[in-house]
């Protein structure tokens, strides 16, 4: 797969996503082939994530700093969809490889079962 920079994709992400929430608002059908465009987009960025995962590549920790960076490039243009999908996929990165923008950050399994066992117990789950 040919590389494209991730903050260009996440921009055309965000200018997709703002024609499709248009076209929505005025409640017609969302265009066939805008959102292709934007699925593609997603799967670009999707695919980048498993590809570093697979490959438990070195340059993980790069990825998470732009995967953050288009977090918050997608919470300036108030694009909440993709606010999540970044924040998602920089959070398997953080969990797969122990990372963290802040060493406070990275929680270990053994630390997270611990935690969800406390809180499915508080929530009746």
């Amino acid at each position: 797969m040919e590389e494209v920079d991730i903050i260009d994709v996440c921009g055309k992400m965000i200018a997709l996503q703002k024609k499709v929430d248009q076209q929505k608002k005025v409640g017609s059908m969302v265009d066939r082939d805008t959102a292709t465009l934007l699925a593609d987009c997603q799967d670009y960025v999707v695919f980048l994530v498993a590809d570093a995962i697979e490959k438990d590549s070195e340059s993980v920790s790069d990825l998470l700093v732009l995967l953050t960076r288009c977090e918050g490039m997608c919470e300036s243009e108030k694009d909440k969809e993709h606010v999540g999908f970044f924040f998602s996929l920089s959070l398997v990165l953080s969990l797969k490889f122990g990372l963290g923008m802040f060493k406070s950050e990275t929680i270990s399994r053994e630390d997270f079962e611990e935690s969800w066992t406390r809180t499915r117990e508080a929530l009746e789950l």
